[in-house]
């Protein structure tokens, strides 16, 4: 009796893992393939998002290699000295930036007769250790503010790269794969023996009521 109420516990435990294990692999594949898919509406819509630093104008609060954590945050709620991700044009495109918050000024658009109107507010940045602002190609404006940083983990960020690329998404999934045929296999040694020390349990009774 107490090998058969073992062995459906060993069984429950089995199924518990299988659907933890499940879950999970199954939100970090949805996480990675929506950031692939749409990676600057992460943050906005997920609440949060990892990034590799490549460049040192954040050191030595962020070094090169770091990943930061840039979490969801209300744009017009900003103070001083923040250390936030936003977006600025480039030549391949807009690239993610992670400077500090210097303060808020509206953009100037420039009026057919050469004066200029007040426009939206934007926000001023600075890189780390300095209080010139940043010199951008276009204004910091509230689509392309992403997120304040919430923290950082050392040396991680390339490896984080790695596992954002398709390949990485793949070796991720195939992992997951793995890991599930596994804890099934487990399972189903664990269930045969449990059976076979039930009629070996069955096979004694019958042989201790013959004598």
């Amino acid at each position: 009796m107490k090998t058969e109420r073992s062995g459906k516990i060993k069984n429950i435990l089995s199924l518990i893992g299988i659907a933890i294990i499940t879950v999970f692999a199954a939100y970090l594949l949805f996480y990675l393939v929506f950031d692939k898919v749409s990676p600057n509406q992460t943050v906005k819509k997920l609440g949060h998002k990892g990034y590799s630093i490549l460049t040192d104008s954040m050191e030595p609060t962020i070094m090169v290699g770091d990943l930061v954590i840039i979490k969801k945050h209300d744009f017009d709620n900003l103070e001083e000295g923040d250390i936030i991700a936003f977006l600025v044009d480039s030549n391949k495109g807009p690239v993610v930036v992670v400077h500090r918050f210097l303060k808020y000024e509206n953009a100037l658009v420039p009026k057919e007769d050469g004066s200029f109107s007040v426009g939206e507010k934007t926000l001023v940045t600075t890189k780390e250790g300095s209080t010139q602002r940043d010199n951008w190609p276009n204004y910091i404006t509230e689509d392309r503010f992403i997120g304040i940083y919430s923290f950082k983990i050392p040396k991680v960020g390339n490896v984080i790269m790695f596992f954002q690329s398709w390949i990485g998404i793949a070796t991720i999934v195939f992992s997951a794969a793995i890991i599930v045929t596994v804890v099934w296999i487990i399972k189903e040694i664990r269930k045969n023996e449990t059976k076979e020390e039930l009629v070996s349990e069955e096979e004694n009774k019958q042989i201790d009521q013959k004598e």
